[in-house]
């Protein structure tokens, strides 16, 4: 299975989306939807990946999703049993987020003081711009991004790590139980538009 990562950017845009939530069930939906969404995809990728080296990302085939199905569950089981209830995994992510959100706002600032007209403002202004991009770069395990997810899930007072577990897995087994779509083979489709 391909390792599950967020970028820090993608993540300071998921939290600060979170922070905004204020009722519980829609912060409930909206953290079951990431976390499937992301071990789907994941799971898709390994499916296409065991299957082929040279995938171009434009055959998707029905039994491909049918079996990243099923694949997903047994990773959503797995990531369910990688949380941690102390927290401490979360306590520092969420220092290390707080850090980083601190810097880019310096980073901001430095490049508001710049002036347009000055050649070694362009040059520190690009620099400032790396700096930015690789703190924006960086990666999480998607299991530590978990931890957050479930501190945030506790406290808003949704409910126990049991609870959290729970509810993530019938959201994921009532996704993957989604309508049954048969393939059409080309001779059916072209024998009925014949009709």
């Amino acid at each position: 299975m391909k390792t599950l990562v967020f970028t820090a950017k993608k993540l300071l845009d998921v939290l600060s989306e979170l922070e905004r939530i204020e009722d519980g069930e829609m912060f409930r939906r909206y953290v079951f939807k990431i976390i499937h969404s992301e071990v789907m995809k994941a799971s898709y990728l390994n499916v296409r990946h065991l299957e082929t080296d040279t995938y171009d990302g434009n055959n998707i085939l029905v039994s491909d999703l049918v079996l990243a199905g099923q694949q997903s569950q047994d990773q959503m089981l797995i990531f369910c049993c990688g949380l941690d209830d102390s927290g401490e995994v979360a306590h520092r992510l969420m220092r290390e987020i707080q850090a980083t959100r601190i810097t880019l706002e310096a980073l901001q600032q430095q490049k508001h003081e710049l002036s347009y007209w000055r050649a070694s403002d362009y040059r520190q202004r690009y620099e400032l711009h790396k700096q930015e991009k690789s703190l924006l770069q960086k990666t999480y395990l998607f299991v530590d991004i978990g931890n957050v997810f479930l501190f945030m899930f506790k406290q808003r007072s949704l409910g126990t790590i049991v609870d959290f577990k729970r509810e993530l897995m019938r959201y994921s087994r009532h996704r993957v139980k989604g309508p049954v779509v048969k393939p059409l083979s080309v001779w059916s489709l072209t024998s009925s538009l014949r009709k």
